[in-house]
């Protein structure tokens, strides 16, 4: 909720909840979202109004260290995040996805 003038006034969010016409995405992985706001979102819209999205990548679920190719590149999985490894003149310099 945000104010207009001395009204608060519905956001994005709350039109999005509040509209049958509208499908809201959700990343259900227990990072992106808490229970709460899951549980929220399904009361308000269903299961037919929720669509589930990933942004996870190749080396999803696999041990931290372990090396895979994401788009021709060499990445590697640490604490659960995707890491790039690229030259950058004599040393190595990992960057995060």
């Amino acid at each position: 909720m945000r104010r207009r003038g001395r009204e608060r006034v519905a956001g994005l969010l709350e039109l999005a909840l509040s509209e049958p016409e509208i499908f809201c995405e959700l990343i259900a992985d227990g990072h992106h979202v808490s229970a709460t706001l899951v549980r929220m979102l399904y009361r308000a819209k269903g299961a037919a109004g929720i669509c589930l999205v990933t942004d996870a990548v190749a080396g999803a679920g696999l041990p931290n260290g372990s090396r895979f190719s994401l788009l021709g590149t060499i990445a590697s999985s640490r604490s659960g995040a995707c890491w790039l490894a690229g030259r950058i003149g004599p040393g190595l310099a990992a960057h995060r996805v």
